[in-house]
């Protein structure tokens, strides 16, 4: 195992064992609870593998007993623990190979488990619904510059007459007469710039 221990840790343990205690038993119960804390401080990672290839069966279903299954044990850090998947994938004195996974540790229940999935998800569709309301929000605000653009007469306006295109009256090409009373436009050609 590669967890390392720090200052904090060696207090916890301090602490708990530099009591008076009633017996022997409490003092042995009372370091295994503070033992307890300092693991799930400590212990974040977790290596496991399986054996998939070796050298005398070649490959290995996942469901053969021979394919065996192995935890490496805790690890402080994600990096210490890619370090050890990693000699644990090939060794090239047996020849064997491992599939490996690094394992972020969770300390609780299933049930704990299941909530803080369900937290996440609902965290991850607020994001999005409000992803959602920001994109139709920057669409509105678009939509109303060009609309601002087009009304002084700029790109999307006619460029004869400058109105815009719902006021001119189209024929079957898409073209028409400006519809504005006493604009003498004869058809709908928009401004591009």
């Amino acid at each position: 195992m590669a967890i390392r221990y720090g200052k904090a840790q060696i207090k916890t343990m301090i602490e708990a064992i530099d009591q008076d205690h009633a017996s022997v038993e409490d003092a042995a119960l009372a370091a295994l609870e503070a033992a307890e804390i300092v693991l799930e401080d400590r212990a974040k990672f977790i290596v496991a593998g399986q054996l998939v290839r070796s050298q005398e069966k070649g490959p290995l279903a996942p469901s053969d007993p021979d394919s065996i299954k192995v935890a490496l044990g805790y690890y402080s850090t994600e990096g210490d623990a890619l370090r050890a998947a990693t000699s644990l994938w090939h060794n090239s004195s047996t020849g064997d190979t491992f599939a490996t996974w690094v394992l972020p540790m969770f300390y609780g229940t299933p049930a704990e488990m299941h909530a803080k999935q369900k937290a996440k998800y609902a965290e991850a569709a607020s994001k999005a619904k409000e992803k959602a309301k920001e994109k139709v929000k920057a669409s509105i605000i678009k939509r109303r510059e060009e609309a601002e653009e087009r009304a002084k007469g700029g790109k999307g306006s006619c460029e004869t007459c400058k109105h815009l295109s719902f006021d001119h009256n189209t024929s079957s090409n898409g073209n028409g007469q400006c519809a504005i009373k006493d604009c003498n436009c004869p058809e709908w050609k928009e401004r591009l710039k």
